[in-house]
């Protein structure tokens, strides 16, 4: 049995770890905002990325298990493989679409399945997490690696389904015009933006809401920010 200063420590522990997770969340979406043509390599950007999903979604598993079995999870056995512990969240949320005392928003719980750039940022903070983070170093020591697994490769298809079948947005990243090319940089930079920020809102809604019970209620203040933006709002970076 914990004693009260056990209890304070753990307690402490929490705030510290949303406090973090606030950090990197408002540091990764502006390092995506930062992005431009010079900065070819999106290693800085998925560093920050990765760690502040990866954090987020432990944080979600642990309430979500604290409410289901009054202690919380241990996460560290979870790995790194952020699309496993998205998938793990989005199960127990699917649980309480029907619930009595909250029910999850379909649309919320639509577009964490199903959007494909989502699940491309997801799947390259997975990659990234787990290994992907050494391949420079892989290679410069005479590994071969997944061509199609690297860093690069998978942020490029990020912003290719960014794209989506925009022939003007296309048009104008193809052309020869540095400011125009840039300006059509940013505004796939924005759209890749809206979908992290729409994500990062839907874990602060199961973390204000029932579906992580009281404790992911006390700590939903530190996602405030993502938690009141409106849809209009999404392609703006808020600030920790």
């Amino acid at each position: 049995m914990s004693g009260p200063n056990e209890d304070l420590r753990r307690r402490m522990a929490l705030v510290g770890e949303t406090d973090a997770v606030k950090q990197l969340l408002s540091r990764s979406i502006a390092s995506i905002g930062r992005r431009g043509s010079v900065e070819v390599d999106p290693y800085a950007t998925l560093q920050l990325l990765s760690q502040a999903i990866e954090r987020l979604l432990k944080l979600t598993i642990m309430f979500q298990h604290h409410r289901a079995h009054g202690e919380l999870a241990a996460v560290r056995s979870y790995g790194h493989r952020v699309d496993r512990l998205a998938t793990v969240v989005f199960e127990t949320a699917w649980g309480y679409r029907d619930s009595n005392d909250f029910r999850v928003l379909d649309e919320d719980l639509e577009f964490a399945a199903n959007d494909p750039t989502l699940q491309l940022l997801l799947d390259a903070c997975a990659e990234f997490s787990s290994g992907g983070r050494y391949h420079h170093l892989d290679v410069a020591a005479g590994g071969m690696g997944d061509p199609a697994r690297a860093p690069k490769v998978m942020w490029d298809a990020i912003e290719q389904s960014a794209l989506a079948d925009d022939s003007d947005l296309l048009s104008r990243m193809a052309t020869l015009d540095y400011r125009v090319h840039e300006e059509a940089l940013q505004e796939i930079n924005l759209r890749i933006i809206a979908v992290a920020q729409r994500y990062i809102r839907f874990i602060a809604r199961l973390w204000a809401f029932s579906p992580t019970g009281d404790l992911g209620r006390q700590h939903s203040g530190s996602l405030q920010a993502w938690l009141m933006l409106n849809d209009d709002q999404l392609r703006t970076p808020c600030n920790s």
